[in-house]
């Protein structure tokens, strides 16, 4: 599910209502969740954030924009924060770097004529990425997980 600026902590709120019922309803093993930018701090969010994880919820959040560091929620340990990389395959210049980067992937969408980036382009991809192995692997969350940092190098990207 992506969801918007502006209604994080209601929609999040709502899935972790839901995620219980939806997962005997719908045979449904693993939620994922993108959160495709990233702001300023704010304590309703990061109580339902905290609340989604301990539901089962996997939350894939952008890392932000430029050189101030991971935003929040990406920030938060449990999160999987996510950068972007050029075609090259070097960190972008939008992109963050540092310890609490967890993985990257391409931040650049063509999109007809126009181009598309940041670190929300990298996000659904990621979280494509993660939905698309669980269903490959059959595995849980618990099994896959563990194993995401093997998707890029942390020290490559430290500050």
């Amino acid at each position: 599910m992506l969801v918007n600026p502006g209604v994080t902590a209601e929609a999040i709120s709502f899935l972790v209502t839901n995620w219980p019922q939806w997962k005997k309803d719908y045979y449904l093993h693993t939620l994922i969740v993108i959160i495709p930018y990233g702001g300023k701090y704010k304590v309703d969010e990061e109580k339902a954030v905290n609340e989604a994880i301990r539901s089962g919820i996997i939350i894939v959040a952008a890392s932000g924009w430029g050189g101030l560091g991971i935003a929040f929620p990406a920030k938060l340990d449990a999160v999987i924060s996510v950068g972007a990389v050029q075609c090259n395959g070097t960190l972008a210049p939008f992109s963050p770097k540092g310890r609490e980067l967890d993985c990257v992937s391409h931040g650049l969408l063509k999109v007809e004529r126009d181009f598309i980036f940041g670190t929300g382009i990298s996000t659904i991809e990621i979280a494509t990425d993660l939905a698309l192995l669980f269903q490959h692997f059959s595995c849980t969350q618990s099994q896959l997980l563990p194993h995401i940092g093997t998707f890029v190098v942390r020290e490559l990207f430290e500050s």
